[in-house]
């Protein structure tokens, strides 16, 4: 039974130790300062005891010299200074009995703490009956009488000694409750203090116990994480490695060794905010987290191989013969611009004569020449601007309309030139030209399919007046009244 109470108690919590650490501690220092003070207390009872003695013995040595004497002013000064003795006595003798305030050796004011058990209560009693004559004679001097010599002298004889006793008992029964009260409190000090060291070995054993299982499971993490199909590194506080798994190490072409000790930026480059990053011609989504280990607390950074996802979302919205974007990819881009709170400019292109080299030459000669055109095309914008093929010759570029009408001008007038070059395919040379039909909105007023519709109108106005120039969706509407 000793052994399981034992156990349990080392397999308590470490907070509980803790605070039963802190809460014996805290009793340990109120037991100190209870005993100081039982011993301060306990002395002056049993000083004032013995007092009670000494003035016993002088109170009935004066009762006698009084009564005898003739009236004089010596016998005046020592009727006032017995008067005094027996004031003292009794309001010593008062707070023996009830407790409460009287004067100690040097005249201050001093309180105890009453003598309640009955062997004291007794010895108090008994020296109260023998004290009432010294009572009755201390009444007599204050009227200015003389107290009955017989009286007095049977105190002396008899009555003064038994006084004596009892103070003497009473002083040794004071002493042997300061005794009995200071072993208490040393016992309940030892007690405590015992109780203290089983708990300090108790918290010396569980944080011993933490510390191998924290290591243990460290190691246990260590060995998962080298097993791991993401690469994962640990560095510190100064973005330094301090450990790399198997995958990490395959992917940077690196062996552990080679990697520990140096920054981590030199092999990732900067990822502070990084969701994804591209290695080795994939591509990884990384993940951070602090990680707390022993004795410091490090930061893991896992990467996870996305590039099978990537290249199914890079096919859903991609055209695979140019590469563009195609009508998905341009749908998620134009909702990315609408979310910019920017007006949206959108140039609807068409090629101008490429059924005829399709004719001509053939599908596949015509495919190269729509890659030519793409790869023009996107050399003419910003990588802010979206393009997209959405159809066989047809293109869509959606971009933050400029400040100046002028910079629109010019932009077409590049993408027309782009386009009108001759174009090398083989042993062939195609020439091809464009139409273009420009509109403008405002965020989130038209939806994508409205805005090209609008678009497409104004390209049709171009392609029917065969202008090189631009024309808007509102021109169009205008030449389509005209007709």
């Amino acid at each position: 039974m000793f052994i399981n109470s034992r156990r349990h108690l080392f397999q308590l919590p470490l907070i509980v130790l803790v605070a039963a650490f802190l809460v014996l501690d805290f009793s340990l220092l109120f037991i100190n300062l209870t005993l100081s003070q039982r011993l301060e207390s306990n002395t002056e009872l049993i000083n004032l005891a013995g007092r009670q003695r000494m003035l016993s013995q002088r109170i009935a040595k004066d009762l006698v010299v009084l009564t005898t004497m003739a009236d004089t002013e010596l016998t005046d000064a020592s009727r006032t200074q017995l008067i005094a003795n027996i004031d003292l006595f009794e309001h010593t003798l008062d707070a023996f009995e009830n407790g409460g305030e009287t004067l100690d050796a040097a005249g201050k004011p001093v309180t105890l703490d009453a003598l309640t058990d009955d062997y004291a209560q007794q010895l108090i009693a008994d020296a109260r009956s023998i004290w009432q004559p010294v009572i009755d004679c201390e009444q007599c001097f204050a009227k200015g009488e003389v107290p009955d010599s017989h009286k007095v002298m049977q105190f002396a004889a008899s009555g003064s000694r038994q006084l004596l006793e009892l103070m003497n008992d009473l002083t040794i029964h004071a002493q042997n409750i300061s005794l009995n009260n200071i072993n208490r409190l040393r016992l309940a000090q030892i007690s405590i203090f015992v109780l203290v060291l089983i708990n300090f070995f108790a918290i010396l054993y569980r944080m011993t116990a933490i510390n191998r299982l924290t290591k243990h499971t460290q190691q246990q993490l260590m060995e998962l994480t080298r097993h791991l199909r993401e690469g994962v590194f640990l560095i510190d506080a100064q973005q330094t490695i301090v450990f790399a798994n198997k995958t990490a190490c395959l992917l940077l072409d690196e062996s552990e060794n080679d990697l520990i000790g140096t920054p981590i930026h030199r092999w990732l480059g900067t990822i502070n905010g990084l969701t994804n990053i591209q290695l080795t011609g994939r591509y990884f989504d990384v993940c951070t987290a602090l990680v707390s280990t022993s004795p410091k607390e490090l930061r893991m950074i896992s990467l996870s191989d996305i590039t099978e996802q990537v290249n199914l979302k890079n096919q859903s919205t991609t055209d695979p013969l140019t590469g563009l974007l195609n009508r998905i990819g341009l749908s998620e881009r134009y909702q990315h611009l609408c979310h910019q709170q920017h007006p949206i400019a959108c140039l609807f292109l068409d090629l101008d004569g490429f059924k005829l080299v399709n004719d001509q030459y053939g599908h596949a000669i015509g495919d190269l020449v729509l890659h030519i055109i793409a790869k023009r095309f996107e050399g003419c914008l910003k990588s802010t601007d979206a393009i997209a093929r959405i159809g066989g010759d047809e293109f869509v570029i959606v971009f933050p309309a400029p400040g100046h009408p002028s910079d629109l001008d010019e932009l077409c007038d590049r993408l027309e030139s782009a386009v009108k070059r001759p174009i090398q395919v083989e042993q062939h040379v195609a020439n091809v030209g464009v139409s273009i039909g420009l509109t403008l909105a405002e965020p989130d007023t038209l939806s994508l399919d409205q805005l090209l519709m609008q678009a497409d109108r104004a390209m049709y106005r171009v392609k029917s007046t065969r202008k090189s120039k631009p024309s808007t969706e509102q021109e169009a509407s205008q030449a389509s009244e005209e007709n």
